[in-house]
């Protein structure tokens, strides 16, 4: 590996592959950019390990995104990264305490003697940086967390003075109070090396903790690190959150083009692979995002992962997700992702090479409010809709609708709206919507729920109230919320067939008996009745919610998946078996 020719630049992967002096020999032979390119393709956790073997490891290190900064300490732990800590500039220092040491709006105590801690360790030109460069009220503020400062006022009685003073000092006239022992082996070393070196900083940092609040300290410095943070992608909550506003109908004309006029072009996925850095270590874009981006143009690939990041940022700050949290980092650039490649994919209308035409025309906020706005039109259907069962009552409305559609109901009653798994495949987890299946089974699911409400309790005036009661009562369940949805519905379709009050539709014995000779009786051939018996079924249904805004479509599904399970209740009545009562496939009064 050492004989890399100069004009070769090596992987990441080579890179992590050599020996220390080979690493060091071919990076000292590579131009600086040349260096900092490779060092960018070496995962954050390996990444110090190689910056360390080129002789321009500072100048590399402070080359770096404040961002890339970060999460390779992250990685590597902050104890293990003080190489690369002791090598950064002010502004990347800043952002890593702007990032680590809030939690939200309020510092965090612990984090903030970490960091001083770290400080303490590297060098005294580095201390000097900090408390010269770093915002008054910051310091301030951190330091008042873990000490007090009594100070010997000129004209009063030294020797009753010094009587009452805490024992830490370093210039015999102010002294400190620490809140703990560990405090003051931190901190102590680090005024002790300010005073040394810039007396007057001292004195006025000194004066800051005797008369400055804290409160109102915190709350400027929370002021500056917003101002920072919003430059570096993290916007206030205020201006965040309007990512989510729905779009209107002048926004959405704008927004909606007539679709590229481009051939739909298969792109092979694995030429299409973002170069995510910020956060997709472990995951991958959607599909249709990578296909879109692989079909772009190179220069437009690459400044669309930077509006994608920015987008991300802005994304983590409205979902109230901790940005120094990897985990979080993930869900959000995830996100953001997912409601981008939804948008490319709708608006597109499933072309890759039309998707990467509008990535040229459209800002990726643009799209992803699209995005949000396809999943919180989808959201605000089910939620407009107040049925009997509802998701008020989770429990209940679980028991009664079943998975998957009850988990996609409140999956979709969430503040922030997720799509259920199950409704397209064999998982079962909530997640963030990324493609038009995601949201075609989701409104299928809305349609069949609406439907079936509307059906039972609007059309057939059904009284759950008063079901429960029957039911319980007639042993036809021991506990109301074994009552399901599809048994209530095929009950109320039988009994429709039978001279009897369909207000409390609940079978007996002899109904279901009857029921069952007349489905054998039709065409003469098993099964062939309970066809015939679904058509009608779904006849009336249509009909009955035919002046309703219930799709005709999932009033017919709902209806033939609900008399499915019938199939196998006709195979326990012909068997002569006693215990027809207890099915479930329907509602049979034990009496």
């Amino acid at each position: 590996m050492g004989a890399i020719a100069i004009h070769m630049r090596p992987s990441g992967a080579e890179l992590m592959a050599m020996s220390g002096p080979d690493a060091e020999k071919v990076l000292s032979e590579l131009p600086f950019e040349t260096q900092l390119a490779c060092i960018m393709q070496v995962p954050w956790k390996e990444r110090m390990r190689v910056i360390m073997q080129s002789p321009a490891a500072r100048e590399l290190v402070q080359s770096l995104p404040a961002e890339e900064v970060f999460w390779m300490i992250k990685q590597c732990g902050i104890e293990d990264s003080l190489p690369l800590i002791a090598r950064t500039t002010h502004d990347q220092f800043q952002y890593l305490i702007d990032l680590d040491c809030w939690q939200h709006d309020q510092l965090a105590p612990e984090a903030c003697l970490v960091w001083y801690r770290i400080l303490g360790r590297c060098n005294q030109a580095k201390v000097l940086e900090w408390f010269k460069q770093a915002d008054d009220c910051l310091l301030v503020a951190t330091l008042k967390q873990f000490m007090h400062v009594h100070k010997i006022e000129e004209e009063s009685d030294i020797s009753e003075e010094y009587d009452g003073m805490p024992p830490c000092t370093i210039e015999g006239t102010n002294f400190f109070r620490f809140e703990s022992e560990d405090a003051q082996i931190v901190l102590l070393p680090l005024l002790r090396v300010l005073y040394s070196h810039d007396p007057g900083r001292y004195q006025s940092l000194v004066e800051g903790i005797i008369w400055d609040p804290r409160f109102e300290a915190e709350d400027e410095a929370l002021h500056w690190r917003q101002n920072r943070t919003a430059e570096n992608g993290f916007p206030p909550f205020d201006e965040a959150i309007g990512l989510y506003e729905r779009l209107n109908e002048s926004e959405l004309r704008q927004l909606v083009p007539a679709v590229p006029d481009v051939p739909y072009q298969e792109v092979p996925l694995q030429a299409t692979e973002l170069q995510v850095r910020y956060a997709l270590a472990e995951s991958r874009p959607p599909d249709f995002l990578r296909s879109a981006v692989g079909a772009a143009e190179e220069g437009c690939r690459s400044e669309f992962e930077k509006l994608l990041i920015a987008a991300a940022n802005k994304v983590m700050v409205a979902d109230c997700l901790e940005v120094r949290d990897l985990d979080d980092v993930r869900r959000g650039l995830r996100k953001t992702a997912g409601y981008i490649s939804l948008a490319l994919e709708f608006l597109g209308n499933g072309n890759p090479a039309a998707a990467a035409a509008l990535l040229a025309q459209r800002h990726p906020q643009a799209l992803f409010r699209y995005g949000a706005h396809l999943v919180s039109s989808l959201a605000e259907r089910m939620r407009r809709h107040c049925g009997r069962i509802w998701t008020a009552e989770p429990s209940r409305f679980i028991c009664f609708y079943g998975s998957p559609l009850a988990d996609a109901g409140l999956g979709l009653s969430r503040r922030r709206p997720l799509f259920y798994e199950g409704l397209i495949g064999q998982g079962s987890l909530y997640r963030d919507f990324e493609s038009r299946a995601d949201i075609e089974a989701a409104s299928a699911a809305v349609d069949r729920l609406i439907a079936a409400d509307c059906l039972l309790f609007q059309f057939a005036g059904l009284q759950i109230e008063q079901i429960d009661e029957a039911c319980v009562t007639g042993g036809a369940v021991r506990e109301a919320s074994e009552i399901t949805m599809p048994a209530l519905l095929a009950t109320l379709l039988i009994a429709r067939t039978f001279d009897q009050d369909t207000r409390v539709p609940l079978l007996d014995v002899d109904s279901v008996r009857t029921f069952a000779l007349r489905m054998d009786e039709m065409h003469g051939e098993p099964g062939t009745g309970l066809d015939v018996f679904s058509d009608q079924a779904c006849c009336w249904a249509a009909g009955a919610l035919a002046h309703t805004a219930c799709n005709p479509a999932a009033v017919r599904e709902l209806v033939r998946d609900s008399l499915a399970p019938l199939i196998d209740m006709l195979t326990v009545v012909r068997s002569g078996s006693p215990d027809i009562r207890y099915l479930s496939s329907v509602l049979v009064r034990n009496s």
